[in-house]
């Protein structure tokens, strides 16, 4: 038993062995590598004798571990709670960062890591010199090499099977784009089209979404690309005769519709949709019929006005006769489709017959107060 260089009642600031002056508070040196107990009360004899064998870090896979995920050193080092803390003021910079500090949130994230690569690579030091204690890897070491191999591997089948990967994302975009938050799934269709960029039909998806979040501009403006690039892909034309729909212009729909169907014949929906414009035709003629036929007591002189109410009337059988005529090529394509249709017809007729009424009621008015 080798007897101590430094009286007992010296140690906690040497070493009871070598005299080695000890910085920290384990209870080991850091020169002999001896641990140095308490004797057993009342005894005499000397302190038990241990060498001591550190478990050494190396301080550039500590590092380099730190740089692959985020506190991932600290774990490898057995600090938890540093690992921990990494992450809180990471997650705490990047979502307060800009508007507490109108610092870039990005900048913030990557000083945060950048500290944690060095403190790791510290760390990793100060444990082979024996100034700090390790006892074993942090329980979060493992957990967090698993989800970096996770998405490691999801990188990998990415870039092997791009095409497969964006249709995974695609149908995840697809199902958020249905909660509250559909402007979320954006950045998912960014990143499916990244991976697949001449899939028209996710890009349709993506354009439909934005047309419900009101963004209409961007949406013509993404559709006329296509078209221009894709000439006979019927998605971006019917979408661009929708987008035309929703705003008022008819008119202008039906002629998209007319040009898809030139693509592709055979599709009912497509006859349907065209069907609708050419209803909404009439009715929009219709309720202006009875606006002019409410200005002709005004005139002392009707024969404009009356000219004018022709020609709309005619349009409006006309256009009313050409929905019933895409109905029925729909209805031919496809018969199940008799139903819808049949509901469209109603619902539109009774609107033209509420207008007719409406008007004849405003002649009967004017009639009245004429006499």
């Amino acid at each position: 038993m080798t007897t101590p260089a430094v009286p007992p009642s010296s140690r906690g600031k040497y070493c009871p062995y070598c005299g080695t002056r000890i910085v920290h508070a384990c209870e080991y040196c850091p020169e002999c590598r001896r641990t140095f107990l308490e004797p057993p009360v009342g005894s005499a004899a000397p302190h038990p004798v241990k060498t001591y064998e550190p478990d050494n870090r190396k301080p550039w896979i500590a590092a380099l571990l730190s740089l692959i995920g985020l506190g991932l050193g600290q774990f490898f080092n057995g600090e938890t709670a540093k690992g921990i803390l990494i992450f809180i003021l990471a997650i705490a910079a990047f979502i307060m960062g800009g508007p507490l500090l109108s610092v870039d949130p990005i900048l913030l994230v990557t000083g945060i890591w950048v500290i944690a690569v060095f403190d790791a690579f510290m760390s990793s030091k100060k444990i082979n010199r024996l100034e700090k204690p390790f006892y074993k890897k942090s329980v979060l070491f493992w957990p967090e090499v698993g989800l970096i191999a996770c998405i490691a591997g999801i990188i990998v089948f990415a870039a092997v099977f791009p095409v497969v990967t964006a249709h995974g994302v695609t149908l995840t975009a697809g199902a958020l784009a249905e909660t509250k938050y559909p402007e979320y799934s954006l950045p998912l269709y960014d990143t499916a089209l990244s991976l697949s960029p001449q899939d028209t039909g996710i890009l349709m998806q993506k354009m439909a979404v934005m047309q419900g979040l009101g963004m209409s501009e961007e949406v013509q403006s993404n559709l006329d690309q296509v078209m221009a690039a894709n000439p006979n892909e019927t998605a971006p034309i019917i979408m661009t005769g929708d987008l035309l729909f929703t705003k008022g212009d008819y008119e202008q729909s039906v002629s998209y519709y007319k040009k898809a169907l030139a693509i592709n014949s055979e599709d009912a929906q497509i006859w349907i949709k065209k069907g609708d414009a050419h209803l909404a035709i009439a009715i929009a003629d219709m309720k202006k019929i009875r606006s002019q036929y409410r200005t002709l007591s005004y005139y002392d002189d009707n024969s404009t006005n009356a000219s004018v109410y022709s020609m709309d009337a005619f349009r409006t059988t006309e256009s009313y006769q050409e929905a019933v005529k895409a109905y029925n090529h729909a209805i031919r394509i496809d018969p199940f489709t008799s139903v819808e249709i049949s509901g469209r017809i109603l619902a539109s007729t009774q609107v033209l017959l509420d207008t007719y009424q409406g008007i004849l009621e405003d002649v009967g008015t004017a009639n009245s107060t004429a006499g």
